[in-house]
């Protein structure tokens, strides 16, 4: 078994992802010719049954091999998969009084029900950037799962009291079909071989409400959404939190050690050290990353100097910046800034 196998067999999804993917085969009449993947796939809506993360993917793998190839693979599953198919996440989402809380919702519970994905909200001008990254390499469907995952908030735009003024979305891949394709479906601008997997909306956007809010059955959903999470254990997100935390710290100009960090996760830092090394990560490692992270999208979207850039990144000078830049992305900050462009 490989390392990524290892991995995987220690995460737990919920199992009502199985039915979305039961559910999309049966509507394309392939199901019964599909070895989607030997489950039983009795009392399948029940909160207490869980699937591991090999079965997930292999699960996945076989879903997306059945899509027709002439047309868009996220596009197909995210037309037959409404956000009530997501179970408690889903209606979480759909009962939020406004975007703000939706969003919310998602950067609160989506590692935590799809633990293979990272999700960070950066704000750069008028906008917030929401976005996805993956944890691990699955090959063929990498693009696919991070479409899928990056679009799945577009589908409830229906449930909106007005209309999103301006929707933009990057990927960080090269598009897998026409770009008018995914404008067609998605009704968002798209742009492709960035630097990171976003969802990009404008500020004011996020005050739009919910035709579908109730605040009641909201907080009522919430609770029982974190007795599911309770049951699938997957203890493998300190190194998330604390990216998020780094992430803040950066925007907010804050420090940024171990000291600041177990005290906003309310451990010690002894035991801070031991989970990050347990899941093969430092803190000075995870500080490096985020900073590269953040001063992509800062070469991207802002006009600073690349010194400004270093300090806002976290990094002492351009010359550690520059070094660190190119650890984690084979370019310099200029060579990847003119690409990009």
């Amino acid at each position: 078994m490989s390392e990524l196998d290892r991995t995987l067999k220690t995460l737990s999804f919920p199992q009502q992802f199985i039915d979305i993917g039961i559910n999309i085969l049966n509507s394309l009449d392939v199901f019964k010719n599909c070895n989607f993947y030997n489950i039983n796939t009795e009392n399948l809506n029940t909160l207490i049954q869980t699937i591991d993360g090999k079965m997930f993917i292999s699960a996945l793998n076989a879903l997306y091999n059945q899509l027709p190839k002439d047309q868009l693979a996220s596009a197909i599953f995210l037309e037959k998969t409404p956000l009530t198919a997501y179970g408690p996440f889903g209606l979480l989402i759909l009962t939020a009084p406004t975007v703000r809380e939706a969003f919310q919702c998602l950067l609160d519970y989506l590692e935590q029900l799809i633990p293979v994905i990272e999700v960070a909200t950066i704000e750069s001008g008028h906008q917030v950037h929401y976005t996805f990254k993956l944890r691990y390499d699955f090959g063929e469907i990498n693009h696919f799962l991070t479409e899928v995952i990056t679009l799945t908030a577009l589908t409830g735009r229906s449930f909106l009291s007005q209309s999103l003024q301006h929707t933009t979305v990057h990927f960080a891949h090269a598009p897998l079909n026409t770009i008018e394709m995914y404008e067609k479906a998605f009704d968002a601008n798209f742009q492709f071989n960035r630097g990171q997997n976003a969802l990009i909306i404008a500020k004011k956007d996020l005050d739009i409400k919910l035709t579908t809010a109730n605040p009641t059955t909201h907080v009522w959903i919430k609770s029982q959404l974190n007795q599911q999470l309770k049951i699938l254990s997957n203890t493998n997100l300190t190194s998330s939190l604390v990216k998020r935390f780094i992430l803040q710290s950066l925007k907010n100009n804050t420090v940024i050690n171990s000291t600041s960090v177990s005290e906003a996760l309310s451990m010690s830092e002894r035991t801070l050290s031991r989970r990050l090394n347990e899941e093969g990560h430092s803190l000075s490692d995870l500080k490096l990353e985020v900073g590269v992270e953040y001063a992509q999208l800062l070469l991207l979207d802002t006009n600073k100097s690349m010194n400004e850039i270093a300090l806002n990144s976290g990094f002492n000078n351009a010359t550690s910046f520059s070094r660190a830049f190119k650890r984690f992305t084979s370019q310099t900050p200029s060579q990847f800034k003119k690409n990009k462009k």
